[in-house]
């Protein structure tokens, strides 16, 4: 009676991981954004460079990215995004206002090592407006007094240094 009882929960197990491998199976071929990999690394995705006078407002929108905003000392705007070779991203300029949003991403099982994050390079002096969206990257914004700041993160962190004007969600 012992051994039914055992061979029973045996099945039902065996079962219920033939059920889940399945369906993980049917999730990896329908959705070409998954990937299995030991190691994944991360890759130079957008690399673009913008004078001062093409922008007043930079819009991110991006998930679990990390937004890094820092100084330098060029007199333009650089804009460069790294992640993994199979997400996408839209960068648009339209009046004045550049649009960074992320499109498509993945899911990595595994090891995925390297970082996905979307750097703008400006100058310190410039008044440039930001708008920053994610849903789980951190938000990293060094010292800039002339600009406007708007940020939303749902459960990333947010640091900023200084800016004429700070409003942050989290």
């Amino acid at each position: 009676m012992k051994n039914k009882k055992m061979i029973l929960i045996l099945i039902i197990i065996l079962s219920i991981l033939a059920i889940a491998l399945l369906g993980g199976l049917i999730l990896y071929l329908s959705n070409p954004n998954i990937v299995f990999s030991v190691f994944q690394q991360s890759e130079t995705l957008v690399e673009k460079t913008y004078s001062l006078e093409e922008i007043e407002h930079i819009k991110v929108d991006a998930s679990s990215q990390k937004i890094k905003i820092i100084k330098q000392e060029a007199d333009n705007i650089a804009i460069k995004v790294t992640g993994y070779g199979k997400e996408k991203y839209s960068i648009g300029l339209q009046d004045k206002e550049l649009a960074i949003k992320k499109e498509k991403g993945f899911l990595c099982f595994g090891f995925c090592m390297g970082k996905e994050e979307v750097l703008i390079s400006i100058p310190e002096e410039s008044s440039i407006q930001f708008t920053l969206q994610t849903s789980s990257g951190d938000i990293e914004i060094e010292d800039f007094p002339n600009s406007v700041i708007t940020t939303d993160t749902s459960s990333g962190d947010i640091n900023i240094k200084g800016a004429q004007a700070i409003y942050a969600t989290a």
